[in-house]
This record gives structure tokens, sequence and C-alpha cells, in this order.
């Protein structure tokens, strides 16, 4: 599993959880695919598989892991991992903003 999605609230999910630098893409390059799809009357809809499916998050915060040699689901019992998630999301969805 891959994280390609470079962000600038949590960088590090990205530069981590890619499966190189070349296979990454950023909020800029998400705010372009909005408006290409805005323009031509589309509506995009951005998909984060959580709690599962998400190994390559603990690359980049280990601490919203279960352990280490059980990278997934997400830890759902600590608060670390409800806040990388609000922090992604509040990014992806244009927060308070909703420019997203």
């Amino acid at each position: 599993q891959s994280f390609p999605f470079q962000g600038n609230a949590l960088p590090e999910l990205g530069r981590k959880g890619s499966y190189s630098p070349y296979e990454r893409f950023t909020a800029d390059d998400v705010a372009y695919i909005v408006e290409f799809g805005r323009q031509r009357g589309i509506r995009g809809m951005v998909e984060i598989d959580t709690p599962g499916h998400a190994a390559s998050w603990c690359l980049g915060h280990p601490e919203i892991c279960p352990s280490p040699s059980c990278p997934q689901p997400l830890n759902v019992a600590s608060n670390a991992t409800f806040e990388v998630i609000s922090k992604l999301f509040g990014e992806l969805t244009g927060g308070a903003k909703r420019k997203g």
C-alpha cells in the first residue's frame, strides 16, 4: 500500500508513505484536478481508505498504529489517530473555508 499525497498539513505521510519521490502528488495537483473537473461540470470525490489499508501511514506516524508488527488497521483507541485523520481530511476538504 502507498500513500502518495504529499500535503501541507502532514507532509511526512506522502514523503514516507509513497512508493518513491516520483510517485507523489501535491495539494496543488489536487486543486488542478478539482478545477479541471469543475470547468466541465464534474465534481471530484476524495477517497481515503481508513482505518484499514493504511499501513503506509505508520511510516510517517507510528503512534497511530497498533504496534510495529501490526501496522493496520489504524489504532482507533488513540486520540493521535483522530488528530492525524482530522488534519488530513481538513486539508483535503478545505477545512472551515470549504475550498477543498
